[in-house]
């Protein structure tokens, strides 16, 4: 029991941690529509974590939010300067 959850968490907190890596390598693979629908279905399931229980994966999905937003933001404003040579 301690193990499958152990894993459960950590799944879940590699993830925002893979997207910013792979962000500063390269940004194959991202979608930005992808980042953006993503950025509008966490807020959602973090309102109803919090709601129903406030427990470790309401603050992982929370840190998750806030690394998509980072991302959308960097790919919408950052990249796109890079991109054009702007």
């Amino acid at each position: 029991m301690i193990t499958t959850s152990f894993f459960k968490w950590r799944r879940r907190l590699v993830t925002p941690s893979a997207l910013l890596f792979s962000y500063k390598s390269s940004s194959t693979g991202l979608s930005l529509k992808y980042q953006e629908l993503i950025a509008l279905f966490l807020p959602v399931r973090v309102y109803y974590s919090t709601v129903m229980e406030f427990d470790i994966h309401t603050l992982l999905d929370s840190a998750m939010l806030a690394a998509t937003l980072w991302v959308v933001y960097m790919m919408r404003f950052k990249l796109k300067v890079q991109l054009h040579g702007g």
